[in-house]
């Protein structure tokens, strides 16, 4: 797990100060909406994993208390321009027992060496009655699923698990929460930027994945709507939102 972590820590150093930039999903103003709508009333949030904290960011502006943890120094700096934010193990957090009113994680779930371990800590930090958002990207069916996941394992070495809607909310339920609501957004996002902004990368495994994506069986194609625009590899990346609560 050490190893791994270090790997991570080193990628999103790397990326952090060009990370909002980098793909449009992090800040896209609808998937941000999204988790706003999912999390209710304002109270006292926690987004783990927060990178630069973008989904806290839209929380703020609703009124939320925001912190955040993440295992890389970087983007808590980046993180700490806007909300309470520090370095720390998600599977090991440094809060007290029902602390948070909300607890979001987007886009990290795949990332984890124990996901299970961050999943109890989430219901220990929440409080009764409390919500927990995980978000993802996923297929939007069996029909994209093989051929996304190999484009993700050739992007994404540090990867634990290719993840689908189905295999969320499973984990979710095997780990102690109830699934309560689940919520879609879909993102135009731009495969070339994705390449262009991946420092980690060779420049033969950019140019693979944007290969994979561009020359994508026509299924693929016709579901996620490839298209070459202005030299821009564009396809929509759909993102689910699972609302849970500890059972």
């Amino acid at each position: 797990m050490e190893i791994h972590n270090d790997k991570i820590k080193q990628q999103f150093d790397l990326r952090s100060s060009s990370f909002d930039r980098s793909v449009y999903w992090v800040t896209d103003p609808g998937l941000i909406a999204a988790h706003v709508r999912l999390a209710g009333a304002p109270g006292r949030s926690l987004e783990m994993c927060c990178g630069t904290g973008a989904v806290s960011r839209g929380l703020k502006a609703a009124g939320w208390d925001c912190s955040g943890i993440d295992i890389s120094a970087g983007m808590v700096s980046e993180a700490s321009k806007h909300i309470h934010a520090q370095v720390g193990d998600v599977a090991n957090m440094p809060f007290p027992d029902h602390s948070f009113d909300l607890v979001v994680m987007r886009q990290a779930y795949f990332l984890l060496d124990d996901g299970p371990a961050a999943l109890r800590e989430v219901r220990r930090v929440l409080k009764p009655g409390g919500r927990f958002i995980l978000s993802h990207l996923v297929p939007f069916s069996s029909i994209d699923r093989e051929h996304l996941r190999k484009v993700h394992t050739v992007k994404q070495a540090q990867m634990r698990k290719f993840h689908t809607t189905e295999t969320l909310s499973q984990e979710l339920e095997e780990n102690g929460f109830s699934v309560r609501a689940h919520d879609q957004a879909v993102v135009r996002e731009s495969v070339t930027l994705w390449m262009r902004e991946a420092p980690e990368l060779s420049e033969a495994t950019r140019q693979e994945v944007c290969s994979l994506v561009a020359n994508s069986p026509t299924d693929y194609r016709q579901l996620r709507r490839v298209e070459v625009v202005n030299g821009e590899i564009m396809e929509d990346w759909n993102f689910v939102l699972i609302l849970a609560s500890p059972k």
